[in-house]
């Protein structure tokens, strides 16, 4: 038979102290610190250069400019250009003629007499070749000219003109009031070519083309 001792009253209570003293140890050790957010980047001050730099103009390499440019000799645009379109409508609601030249030779043209339709009305379409050496002549007459020293408009007067000039792949536009009666000189054998009923001598549309309202 196994014989127990008695526990006396003063070792129950040492005993009872000992557990609740581990108990603390344990809670003080489990116990986890809560978690900081990680702070938020600094936003970095804006210099004063930075604020004073006004911005880009399209075209234009490495030079700030607060204010547009008015001419194609303004966006970079500069001789010998590639190829060369006019587009040209009388009226609101009258007809519209385009022409383009490139470099190489070809020519387009097209005629619409109603564009604000949906059949657009009478159209001319013509597509036909020069020698190189010819348009090359065009083109550089152009410049000669003055086309890239046009001033640009805001677009909404009429006679309305639109001239694109491209070089690589580089290309600009702008909305002139007027032509110079030497850069009509160069467009109308061209015209004439196309539509010789449209552009006739003394015809309204060359009327309207040389001198606007």
């Amino acid at each position: 038979m196994c014989k127990f001792d008695r526990i006396s009253p003063e070792s129950r209570r040492a005993g009872s102290i000992l557990l609740l003293f581990s108990g603390l140890i344990v809670g003080c050790c489990n116990r986890t610190e809560p978690q900081q957010a990680p702070p938020s980047p600094k936003k970095q001050p804006t210099t004063e250069r930075e604020e004073k730099t006004p911005p880009l103009v399209p075209g234009e390499k490495g030079k700030p400019t607060s204010a547009p440019p008015t001419t194609l000799s303004e966006m970079n645009i500069e001789p010998p250009i590639d190829a060369f379109s006019y587009q040209f409508q009388a009226a609101v609601f009258s007809h519209q003629s385009s022409l383009a030249l490139s470099r190489n030779g070809r020519v387009h043209y097209s005629f619409v007499s109603a564009p604000h339709t949906g059949s657009g009305g009478h159209t001319v379409f013509e597509t036909w070749d020069i020698p190189k050496k010819e348009a090359k002549v065009i083109l550089d007459s152009l410049i000669a000219d003055g086309i890239l020293d046009l001033p640009s408009g805001f677009g909404g007067k009429f006679p309305s003109h639109r001239i694109t000039l491209t070089r690589g792949k580089w290309q600009a536009s702008i909305r002139p009031d007027s032509l110079s009666d030497s850069i009509v000189r160069r467009l109308l054998p061209l015209l004439q070519e196309a539509h010789p009923e449209m552009w006739k001598e003394n015809g309204e549309a060359l009327k309207k083309l040389r001198t606007p309202e």
